[in-house]
């Protein structure tokens, strides 16, 4: 599998794609791949075999039950999306620091507060609509 990838801007860049390891330094090219659910993962090349006097590692977990979200039962995605609702209103949260200086904020580039504040608003606006709004 051998293809080589041009990218044309200020400086054309040639990428090589091949099966086999490359060093990874400074001069390694980037490789660039198409992922899909199907797409085989590769496997770190260690041994499972004991070391003298140790313990053998455990058989890799089986995760094929969680490869694909389309399969994955109805509670699981709606655990999976309260989660990542929560993160956004907890990033907002965060966001809003700047919320009591806002006076000061608006006083030094002269706006009012409100302009001062709509960004955090608006940021708080969309993450309430993903949370409310997603469809069943």
């Amino acid at each position: 599998m051998g293809a080589t990838i041009q990218q044309q801007g200020p400086t054309t860049r040639d990428v090589t794609l091949r099966n086999e390891p490359l060093p990874l330094d400074s001069s390694a090219p980037i490789t660039y791949l198409y992922l899909t659910f199907n797409t085989p993962i590769p496997e770190p090349e260690i041994s499972t075999d004991a070391p003298p006097g140790g313990q053998a590692l455990p058989p890799a977990p089986d995760l094929s039950q969680y490869i694909n979200p389309l399969t994955w039962p109805r509670a699981r995605k709606d655990i999976m999306v309260f989660l990542s609702c929560v993160a956004t209103c907890l990033t907002a949260y965060t966001a809003g620091a700047y919320s009591p200086p806002a006076s000061l904020i608006a006083e030094e580039f002269g706006t009012t507060r409100e302009a001062a504040l709509v960004g955090v608003t608006t940021f708080c606006m969309v993450s309430i609509n993903v949370l409310f709004l997603r469809c069943h």
